[in-house]
C-alpha cells in the first residue's frame, strides 16, 4: 500500500499537488502532495484510528 493510499483510508482528503515544489540536495525537483483533515472531522477520524489501532492489538 502507497503512503497516499493510507492516508486516504485513513479518512484525509487528497486536495492537490504542487508539481516541482522543492529542491532536492543532488538539485532535483519534487512534488508535493497535499492532504487535509478538517477541524469537525477529527473527532470521527481519531475513533476510526484507534479502533484500527486496538484490533492490531488484539490479534
Amino acid at each position: 500500500m502507497s503512503h497516499q493510499q493510507a492516508l486516504t483510508r485513513l479518512g484525509l482528503v487528497y486536495e492537490g499537488t504542487l508539481r516541482s515544489h522543492m529542491v532536492r540536495q543532488d538539485g532535483t525537483r519534487r512534488d508535493s502532495l497535499y492532504y487535509s483533515v478538517l477541524a469537525d472531522e477529527c473527532p470521527s477520524l481519531r475513533d476510526k484510528l484507534l479502533a484500527r489501532v486496538a484490533a492490531k492489538v488484539t490479534v
